[in-house]
């Protein structure tokens, strides 16, 4: 346990948040847990399990993030990047995940945006600290008005720039929360793109990232 924690800790003066850290640190004091992703032709899922070959000891941590590549027809272009699809954690447990599925989604694609359908109070907190950390780089997305269907009412909202459409997103959660003056300005109307996988090294080091 001490040689993981020393392993990890190598990585420190490469800027890892403090609070993906101590989360890290957590999943090393659980000698047989570890974040299994799966890939298919149409998500990424990041969740804590077993690791392979090791018995289940009971103290398995719930948590679980899926993503998406962005489609035009349902969420909006969205610079291309990938949309948070579904997520499910106990507290203290989720960044971690948010922070190996921002890592691959900016490895794969132009960054990660925040579910455009549905966002927690916890989930927010995430996506409001991505905002003010000065290593993940910040995009703003625009307003779509192509989605149709329940959304024809975002095209009362006058677009950011309406001559480029790749911006695009559905943005029913930002003016949820940021309304209809503020919805631009809030961390649920960004792409974000991170350019190391510092995090994703280490776990890989560790033995800790496997893929299913």
């Amino acid at each position: 346990m001490k040689l993981l924690l020393e392993n990890w800790r190598e990585y420190l003066n490469e800027g890892i948040d403090p609070r993906i850290q101590k989360q890290i640190d957590r999943l090393l004091g659980l000698p047989d847990i570890g974040v299994a992703m799966r890939e298919t032709d149409r998500w990424v899922a990041f969740q804590y399990r077993v690791l392979p070959g090791r018995e289940d000891v009971g103290d398995l941590p719930f948590g679980s993030v899926s993503i998406v590549k962005a489609k035009k027809t349902q969420t909006g272009p969205c610079l291309e990047g990938y949309v948070v699809l579904a997520t499910g954690t106990e507290p203290g447990w989720g960044p971690l995940l948010y922070e190996l599925a921002l890592e691959w989604a900016s490895r794969n694609g132009a960054g990660l945006t925040p579910d455009r359908d549905s966002v927690s109070h916890h989930a927010r907190a995430v996506w409001d600290k991505y905002a003010k950390r000065s290593d993940v780089d910040k995009k703003q997305l625009d307003i779509d008005h192509k989605l149709g269907g329940d959304r024809d009412w975002l095209k009362r909202f006058k677009q950011l720039t309406p001559n480029y459409k790749l911006d695009d997103c559905d943005q029913t959660m930002a003016l949820n929360y940021g309304g209809d003056d503020e919805w631009m300005n809030t961390s649920l109307a960004k792409m974000y793109y991170k350019e190391t996988s510092e995090v994703t090294a280490a776990l890989e080091k560790a033995g800790r990232l496997f893929i299913l």
